[in-house]
């Protein structure tokens, strides 16, 4: 009887909490507060069980909870309330205005390091001629590091915070364009996403994938004389495109369901696979593939790009 009488209470109070925030008495957003905080139910459900002959314990879990929201909401549209807005479920909980970033070329750099820490999300890379780096994003948590000393360039970019995903929101999409006068360095370390990497106008040394569950397209050019692609994934699908023109090696270390590069008709020496032209050509990409199980597919261009 104790027990339901502390659950009432608790539905009272979120019942009237809501009331206020209704009729705007209340400017923060509860649904944000839920939509990030909703894993602790699991947390009170399971006080409950334990504690089930102590009413006591299960009211307090119960306002400890709703207290953290109450404190989670106004902490939130305190520091951030660009980013929170009113609104009920079925509309977007956040504000997801596009934001961008760009950073022009200085004559003097010759090296630039692109590093990404990103959750889930659909992220584009391409070349641009005109800035050093361009960036555009719909996270609203989305924050960048650049530093530029002398000939070398590093640019960082990553989400503040990690909060949950409001509920039927598609990913956030990042999108990056990288200037062709400077060699790149590339590191990606994300959650799942789906990404397409087209580096042909780009002068890439070297490019460093590890995420989860993926689907990558990459696209690579002939601009820098040695290239390589590390990808270390879980369950992922990859592929692969190099210019017909340059000396490809590959090397994969993964449980694959499928992969093409025995039709290619290249030499196998030990664990890798050769370009018949590897040792002749100027321009040479290795490729490492450690993987869960996924397919990788490896394609040539007829063009040197």
């Amino acid at each position: 009887m104790k027990n339901n009488l502390f659950v009432g209470l608790a539905l009272i109070v979120a019942g009237l909490l809501l009331a206020l925030y209704n009729f705007g008495y209340i400017d923060w957003s509860i649904w944000m507060a839920i939509a990030d905080l909703w894993p602790l139910i699991f947390i009170v459900i399971g006080v409950s069980i334990i504690f089930k002959h102590k009413p006591w314990v299960n009211g307090l879990a119960w306002s400890l909870f709703l207290l953290a929201l109450i404190a989670y909401g106004f902490y939130m549209s305190s520091v951030s309330p660009e980013r929170w807005k009113n609104g009920f479920p079925g509309n977007q909980f956040r504000q997801y205005e596009e934001r961008s970033f760009s950073y022009d070329y200085n004559e003097g750099i010759k090296n630039a390091k692109l590093s990404l820490e990103l959750g889930a999300g659909n992220i584009t890379v391409e070349s641009d001629s005109n800035k050093l780096l361009s960036a555009l994003t719909t996270n609203p948590y989305f924050e960048s590091k650049p530093v530029i000393e002398g000939e070398n360039a590093s640019f960082e970019f990553a989400t503040e915070r990690m909060g949950m995903m409001p509920i039927g929101r598609d990913s956030y999409s990042y999108d990056f364009k990288l200037g062709s006068k400077a060699v790149w360095d590339i590191e990606v370390d994300c959650g799942a996403i789906d990404s397409n990497f087209d580096l042909a106008g780009v002068p890439v040394s070297s490019l460093d994938i590890d995420l989860g569950a993926a689907d990558i397209e990459i696209q690579m050019g002939s601009l820098q004389k040695d290239s390589s692609v590390n990808i270390d994934s879980g369950a992922s699908d990859i592929s692969i495109a190099v210019p017909s023109t340059s000396g490809v090696r590959v090397y994969i270390d993964a449980a694959l369901k499928s992969n093409n590069l025995d039709s290619l008709g290249w030499t196998k020496k030990n664990d890798y696979y050769e370009s018949p032209n590897y040792d002749q050509a100027e321009n040479k990409i290795n490729i490492e593939l450690n993987t869960g199980v996924g397919n990788f597919q490896l394609t040539q261009t007829g063009s040197n790009i």
